[in-house]
């Protein structure tokens, strides 16, 4: 009889055997597919999950660029004909001298036209005078091709952008006081620049209350100049910074933004990009003219195109914006024609295959049509 010691060997040789044993080819080819099945399956699903966040932040970025222009275009518009405690102007306001203290200017000298031009400040017509003028039209707007017409024509105090203005969307100047006084933190700091200041004191001798003056000042002379005292006839009057900001979408759809500034003595207006893929601004405007202006604050009359006269009495505004994408996308032709400010605007031809979004806000001029009401 065999001992079991004998059996040990071809026992192992067996067990060897089955661990070593691999896959048949059939095996092999259905592991093989299966394989397969699942990297497609899972390349499918990361590339619809791609597209899927890539539509998605496409979406989110251009609705973001609209939402973003017309913050900033609305809130400054907002803003407009805020001169201080004097309130708004019209333009019988600066026939009668109110706010020109001690000049006699009663009228538009040479060069200056009503209402002002975009680029008012510059001194192509005497820097103060601009600047008064435009206090009674503290909003004004016009197709792009007119500003850059402004910018060639030298009016801009040599602002030369790389990029034109687009000739068919619109721009929009507004002009205003600062919202902070000088000497506060959040605010500028005083420098060789316009300022105004509102008379307080309605007791001083020789001045009326709600005069207002507006100079050039700098540092070392603006309390000698700008001397008024707030209504207790005791403290200084706040003095604010004249603001003149302009907005507008040039030809490679991006949001500029022009502001009054001093550069070496000299007044110009500096630019500053705010936001990409805006390719339009239009304007809707809401004037109070009706029996006569000023009016009561409510608008008579809804128009895209305000005649000279109407522009001291617009008390709202609804302004709209087309943003693109910043990418195009292959395949895909945006054929649509879209209502903007009431009239009919199709795609240019060359931002066809990008798609885009339409936003609009309307906004009430407070300090217009307030005092008004």
């Amino acid at each position: 009889m065999r001992s079991a010691s004998s059996h040990t060997p071809n026992m192992k040789w067996r067990l060897n055997g089955l661990a070593q044993r691999g896959f048949g080819l059939i095996e092999l080819l259905i592991a093989l597919a299966l394989g397969i099945a699942i990297t497609l399956g899972v390349s499918t699903l990361f590339t619809d999950t791609s597209r899927t966040l890539s539509d998605v932040s496409r979406a989110s970025q251009k609705m973001e660029s609209a939402m973003y222009a017309l913050e900033m275009i609305s809130s400054d518009i907002a803003q407009s004909g805020y001169w201080g405690e004097m309130g708004s102007l019209t333009v019988a306001d600066l026939a009668s001298k109110v706010f020109f203290v001690g000049e006699d200017i009663s009228a538009p000298p040479a060069g200056v036209s009503l209402p002002p031009n975009a680029c008012v400040g510059t001194g192509n017509s005497g820097a103060k005078t601009e600047l008064g003028y435009a206090m009674a039209y503290p909003l004004l707007a016009q197709a792009g091709s007119s500003l850059g017409a402004e910018i060639d024509a030298g009016h801009c105090g040599g602002y030369s952008p790389a990029v034109d203005p687009n000739d068919t969307s619109e721009f929009v100047a507004v002009r205003r006081a600062s919202t902070c006084a000088i000497g506060s933190d959040r605010c500028r700091a005083l420098d060789d620049f316009f300022h105004l200041q509102v008379n307080g004191c309605n007791s001083t001798v020789g001045s009326i209350g709600g005069t207002v003056k507006l100079y050039r000042v700098n540092t070392s002379n603006y309390t000698s100049i700008l001397n008024y005292t707030d209504f207790n006839c005791s403290a200084a009057a706040p003095i604010y910074r004249y603001v003149s900001n302009i907005y507008y979408a040039d030809q490679n759809d991006d949001l500029v933004r022009l502001f009054l500034d001093v550069s070496d003595g000299s007044f110009i207006y500096a630019a500053e990009n705010l936001a990409q893929g805006i390719e339009l601004i239009r304007f809707e405007w809401f004037v109070d003219n009706i029996p006569a202006s000023p009016g009561d604050g409510k608008y008579d009359l809804v128009t895209t195109t305000p005649s000279n006269e109407n522009w001291e009495d617009v008390v709202a505004v609804k302004v709209w914006v087309v943003a693109r994408d910043l990418t195009s996308e292959p395949g895909y032709t945006d054929s649509n024609t879209y209502t903007i400010a009431g009239n009919s605007w199709s795609v240019p031809a060359a931002n066809v295959s990008y798609r885009r979004v339409v936003q609009s806000k309307v906004i009430e001029l407070a300090n217009i049509g307030g005092p008004r009401r």
